[in-house]
């Protein structure tokens, strides 16, 4: 792999680790957390949770995407390496 790729691959990490340190952040100050107790995971995927805040939701989706992306990208880089891989005869 060339060096460049590495750099890509890692500016693509560093902005999803910041989307996941920003949400998680906006949940330790939010009331799911510090008043109901409730773990990350209840608070980000918790169906009916008035607790959750808006912002909090906008910062997951947009993790959630960002990851999505990353996922989508390396299946796409993959295919584009090994075409026959992915049509087995």
């Amino acid at each position: 792999m060339a060096q460049g790729d590495k750099t890509k691959q890692n500016d693509g990490h560093k902005s999803c680790k910041a989307l996941a340190l920003g949400l998680v952040k906006c949940l330790n100050e939010s009331s799911c957390i510090k008043e109901e107790k409730r773990s990350y995971k209840e608070c980000v995927f918790g169906k009916n949770l008035s607790a959750f805040s808006s912002e909090c939701e906008e910062f997951r989706d947009k993790y959630l995407q960002c990851k999505h992306d990353q996922v989508s990208q390396a299946v796409k880089d993959r295919f584009l390496q090994n075409p026959d891989s992915f049509y087995p005869l």
